[in-house]
């Protein structure tokens, strides 16, 4: 049979354990919310980045068309 001592011992040593897992448990938590937030970050500005370059690229197809007609018309008043 343990002593009183040896028993409140082991029963700290339970309950600190136990406590120690869930700190672990909270610790692990909070770095996989911490991480979805990054990865949430780091997708929505993937997306603004590739958004920026379509509205990018749809500005130079217009500018190069307007260049176009613009040659075209210039040809067309030589022409007559």
């Amino acid at each position: 049979m343990l002593s009183t001592s040896a028993q409140q011992l082991k029963e700290v040593r339970a309950s600190v354990s136990l406590e120690a897992a869930d700190l672990i448990n909270f610790i692990q938590e909070q770095q996989k919310i911490q991480r979805e937030k990054r990865d949430k970050k780091r997708d929505r500005q993937r997306e603004e980045k590739e958004r920026e370059a379509a509205e990018k690229e749809k500005e130079k197809a217009f500018m190069r068309e307007e260049a176009e007609k613009k040659t075209k018309f210039l040809q067309t008043e030589e022409e007559a």
